[in-house]
C-alpha cells in the first residue's frame, strides 16, 4: 500500500514539472483526490468500511478510464465490433498496467516518459491508476463484478458537466432497479445479472432483445419482483421489465432510467395483441383489472379510437447517430426511449365451444381428476364429434409471441405518448434512476392488533416469508422447542407458555429492522383455558392503493385461526413460482434436510421451506388452471395476487376439557385471498362461469399438493363433499346466504 501512494507521489512529481509545458494545474488536484481515496482504503478500521472506501476508489477510476479514452479516440480508430464498449488497445506512448506494476523502484518515472510531452503523463495516470486499483481491489473484493468503462461520449446525454456529476452515479447504481431489496454489498446477489450482461457481450441490441424475448408479460401493478425476480420467474409487468433492463444495461457501463407517462393505447392490432385481447373494451378492463389507472375517453389518434393508461418504460444512454447502439459510433449519445414489455404476437384464432360443466357427476365420487381436467375431457369429447383430429389446442384463441430480433436500437416507442407523469412528491419528475418506494409493492401485515407493518413484495418473490413463534424466555423456549420436537405436550395449565411472534426472511428474523417491522408484542400460549387463537390480516399496496381482495376490516384477508403451536409460510402470490425457482427451492430444501438431525435445529430452513415450497406451487398451479380455464372460456385468464399460508398443524386433544397439543406430521394450505382478474376477450365482462370452475379447481388443489408434496391424503372442501356423496350423504346446494341461514335454523 505504501508502495502505491509513493508511487502516486513520484508522478504527482511528475505532472508539476510539466505544467510549464501545458499540463493543467487540475491534473495535481485529481492525483491528490485519487490519493485521498487510497488513503481512505488503507485507514479503513471495519471489512465494511474497507468495501465503502474501495467503491469510491473504483467510482474514481472511472473517471480515469474515461479520460484514458478520450485520449486514445482523438488518435485511434473507433471501438472495436467484437464489442462496442472495448477500450482500444493502449498505443506505443502508452504504458500498460502490468508493466507499471512490475517496476521495482515504484518512487521512479520510466525513463522514456520524464519530461515528456502532456499528453504521455494523462496515459502514465491513467495506468497509474489501473495499477493501483488492481493491486488494491482483487484483494479485499476477491471475484466481484467489475463494472465496464463508462464512455466518454455518454456525457452529451447530459446537460453540461455539473448534470452528469449530479447524475450519473444514480444512473449507473445497480442496487437500484431492485435488484436485491437489501442495502449494502452482496457479490453473489449480483452475479445473475452481471454474468448475463458479460455473456451478451455488454450490447444494448443484445440486452435488449434478451429481456423482450425471455420474459411473457404479466398484468400486475408496481414493483413485484425486481430484476433478479424477472429474470428467474421468466414473467414481468411495465416496472420489472423496466427494471432488468436497467439492470443489464447499468452492469454493462450504459446508464439507464425509469421513465413514466400516460400512453395512448389505441384500436389496432398490434396493441389489442399485446394484452391479448379481440377489442378496446376489452383492453380498458383489462388494463383496469390489472390495477393499472386508465382514462376510457374516446381519443381518436392516428385515426383510430384510442384510451389512455398510466405505463413505465426506460430511456438509455446509447452511441446513436446512424448506429443506435451497434456498436459502430462512438462520439453522439443520446437517451433512447425502450420498452421490452411491449410484445408482438401473432393471433390465432380456434373453434368456440359452449360446453357446460357437469357438476354433479363431478361432486357424486371421489376422483383424482382436477375438475378442470374433467372439463376438458368433457370438451374433447365435444369437438371431436366435429372433426375426429382435434385437440385442446385448437380450442379458442391463442396468441403467440414473435421473436424480437434488432439491427439497430428502435428510435420510437411503439405508441403514442399522451403525457409525462411525475412519479412523486419528492420525485417531481417523470424521468428517475431510483424507483419511488410507494411504487414498490408492499404486503401489509396486522397481526393480534399490532400496529400494520409492510414487507416488500420483492422479499416474497426472491426469498422465504415466514411466521414462526420462540418462546419468550430461555425457559420457555427450551420446552417449545421440545414440543417441536415432538418429545413434550403442551397444555393451558402448567405449560402455558410465554411466546413472541417472529417474522424471518430465509431464516433470519425480520422483527425490529425497521421499516420493515415493529417488535411484536410477546403472547401467552393460552387464552383462559384454551390455545390461543390470533388474527392476522393482509393485503398488497401500491403507490397508496389495494390491489389485493379488498373485504374485511380494512380491506384486508382476515385469518382467524392463527395458532401459537404451529409454523406458518406466506404469501401474496408474486408470480414467481417457475420451474427455475421451484428447483432453487427444492435444491435448498434437500441440501438443508441433509445436514439437519430434528426439526428444531433448522426449523426455517426445512419446515419453513418444506411450507413455502408447497404454498408457491399451489398458487403457481392455480393460476395455470386460471389460464387454461381461461382459454377454454374465451377470458384473458388472468389471476392477481393471491393471499394466503400454509402451515403445520398441532395435534389437540381434550381430556375432562382440557386441551393438550402434540406436535404432528399435518398440513393446511389456506387461501382465503385467492384471485381471479380475467374478463373475456371480447367485451371485457366477468365470466361467472369460468370463475366458478377456476374456484372448484383451487379447492381441489387444496388436497392434491398434499398427496404429491408430503404423500398424505388431505380433504379438501370439493374432496370432502365428493365422500360425502359416495357415503350416500345428501348434498345441499345454495345460492344465497339467505337460503343457507333458513336451512341451519330449520
Amino acid at each position: 500500500m505504501e508502495s502505491k501512494l509513493s508511487e502516486l507521489a513520484a508522478v504527482k512529481r511528475e505532472a508539476v514539472k510539466l505544467q510549464s509545458q501545458g499540463l493543467k494545474s487540475s491534473i495535481g488536484n485529481k492525483i491528490d483526490q485519487f490519493a485521498s481515496r487510497l488513503q481512505a482504503v488503507r485507514n479503513a478500521k471495519t471489512e465494511q468500511n474497507k468495501k465503502q472506501a474501495i467503491l469510491h476508489l473504483r467510482q474514481e477510476l472511472k473517471r480515469y478510464q474515461t479520460l484514458r479514452l478520450r485520449e486514445n479516440h482523438k488518435t485511434k480508430s473507433p471501438l472495436q465490433p467484437n464489442g462496442w464498449n472495448v477500450m482500444p488497445t493502449p498505443g506505443p506512448e502508452n504504458i500498460t498496467p502490468g508493466e507499471t506494476k512490475n517496476n521495482n523502484n515504484t518512487s521512479q518515472i520510466p525513463q522514456e516518459l520524464k519530461s515528456s510531452r502532456p499528453g504521455s503523463i494523462r496515459s502514465l495516470i491513467a495506468n497509474t491508476f489501473e495499477s493501483i486499483a488492481d493491486f488494491i481491489i482483487p484483494s479485499a473484493m476477491a471475484g466481484e463484478y467489475q463494472q465496464p468503462a463508462i464512455l466518454p461520449g455518454v456525457i452529451g446525454c447530459y446537460e453540461n458537466q455539473a448534470d452528469y456529476d449530479a447524475h450519473i452515479s444514480q444512473d449507473m447504481d445497480l442496487l437500484q432497479p431492485e435488484i436485491e431489496v437489501d442495502s449494502g454489498l452482496d457479490a453473489a446477489a449480483y452475479a445473475k445479472i452481471t454474468t448475463l450482461a458479460e455473456q451478451l457481450d455488454y450490447s444494448p441490441i443484445k440486452i435488449v432483445e434478451y429481456v423482450t424475448n425471455s420474459l411473457e408479460h404479466e398484468q400486475y401493478l408496481g414493483s413485484v419482483k425486481g430484476a433478479l425476480g424477472a429474470l428467474t420467474s421468466g414473467g414481468a409487468n411495465d416496472i420489472d421489465h423496466a427494471s432488468l433492463l436497467i439492470a443489464l444495461l447499468r452492469a454493462s457501463g450504459i446508464p439507464a432510467r425509469y421513465v413514466r407517462g400516460q400512453i395512448y393505447f389505441q384500436d389496432k392490432p398490434a396493441h389489442l395483441n399485446w394484452w391479448n385481447v379481440k377489442d378496446l373494451a376489452a383492453a380498458s378492463k383489462a388494463v383496469g383489472q390489472s390495477g393499472a389507472s386508465y382514462t376510457n375517453s374516446n381519443y381518436t389518434i392516428d385515426g383510430l379510437t384510442a384510451f389512455s393508461m398510466e405505463h413505465v418504460w426506460v430511456e438509455a444512454c446509447v452511441p446513436y447517430g446512424n448506429y443506435r447502439g451497434d456498436g459502430q459510433g462512438t462520439e453522439s449519445h443520446r437517451w433512447v426511449p425502450l420498452d421490452p414489455s411491449f410484445k408482438e404476437y401473432d393471433r390465432i384464432d380456434g373453434i368456440s365451444q359452449s360446453e357446460v360443466f357437469d357438476y354433479d357427476a363431478f361432486l357424486s365420487k371421489r376422483t383424482k381428476q382436477l375438475p378442470y381436467e374433467k372439463y376438458e375431457a368433457q370438451v374433447l369429447e365435444y369437438i371431436r364429434t366435429i372433426n375426429p383430429n382435434l385437440t385442446l389446442a385448437d380450442v379458442g384463441t391463442h396468441w403467440q409471441q414473435r421473436t424480437l430480433s434488432l439491427g439497430f436500437l428502435p428510435d420510437t416507442l411503439p405508441y403514442a405518448i399522451r403525457t409525462y407523469t411525475n412519479w412523486s412528491d419528492v420525485i417531481t419528475t417523470p424521468r428517475s434512476a431510483i424507483l419511488p418506494e410507494e411504487w414498490r409493492a408492499s404486503v401489509k401485515i396486522k397481526f393480534a392488533g399490532d400496529v400494520e407493518f409492510g414487507i416488500p413484495m420483492t422479499n416474497f418473490a426472491q426469498h422465504r416469508i415466514t411466521l414462526s413463534f420462540e418462546g419468550a424466555t430461555s425457559t420457555d423456549n427450551t420446552q417449545y422447542l421440545e414440543f417441536m420436537d415432538g418429545i413434550r405436550v403442551l397444555d393451558c395449565d402448567t405449560g402455558n407458555l410465554t411466546v413472541t411472534p417472529v417474522f424471518k426472511k430465509d431464516g433470519v428474523a425480520l422483527t425490529g429492522s425497521a421499516p420493515e417491522l415493529p417488535t411484536l408484542s410477546s403472547l401467552s400460549l393460552c387464552d383462559g383455558s384454551d390455545f390461543r387463537k390470533i388474527t392476522m390480516g393482509m393485503k398488497v399496496r401500491v403507490n397508496n392503493k389495494t390491489v389485493s381482495i379488498t373485504r374485511g376490516s380494512g380491506n384486508n384477508v382476515e385469518f382467524d385461526t392463527i395458532s401459537p403451536l404451529d409454523y406458518y409460510a406466506l404469501s401474496a402470490y408474486p408470480f414467481n413460482g417457475s420451474d427455475q425457482f421451484l428447483a432453487e427451492r427444492n435444491r435448498h430444501l434437500l441440501t438443508s434436510l441433509n445436514s439437519t438431525s430434528k426439526p428444531s435445529d433448522n426449523a426455517d430452513d426445512t419446515i419453513g421451506e418444506f411450507l413455502n415450497l408447497v404454498l408457491v406451487k399451489y398458487m403457481r398451479y392455480t393460476t395455470d388452471a386460471n389460464t387454461e380455464i381461461g382459454q377454454l372460456f374465451g377470458t384473458t385468464g388472468r389471476s392477481g395476487h393471491h393471499i394466503g399460508l400454509a402451515s403445520t398443524r398441532a395435534d389437540v386433544e381434550y381430556i375432562f376439557d382440557l386441551p393438550y397439543a402434540m406436535h404432528s406430521n399435518n398440513f393446511v394450505v389456506d387461501v382465503p385471498g385467492g384471485i381471479s382478474k380475467a374478463v373475456a376477450i371480447e367485451g371485457g365482462a366477468l365470466d361467472f362461469d369460468a370463475m366458478r370452475l377456476t374456484g372448484y379447481t383451487a379447492s381441489h388443489y387444496e388436497s392434491y399438493v398434499w398427496q404429491e408434496n408430503a404423500v398424505k391424503d388431505a380433504v379438501s372442501t370439493v374432496s370432502g363433499l365428493q365422500i360425502a356423496s359416495s357415503e350416500g350423504n345428501e348434498v345441499q346446494s345454495f345460492t344465497s346466504g339467505a337460503a343457507l341461514s333458513a336451512f341451519v335454523n330449520t
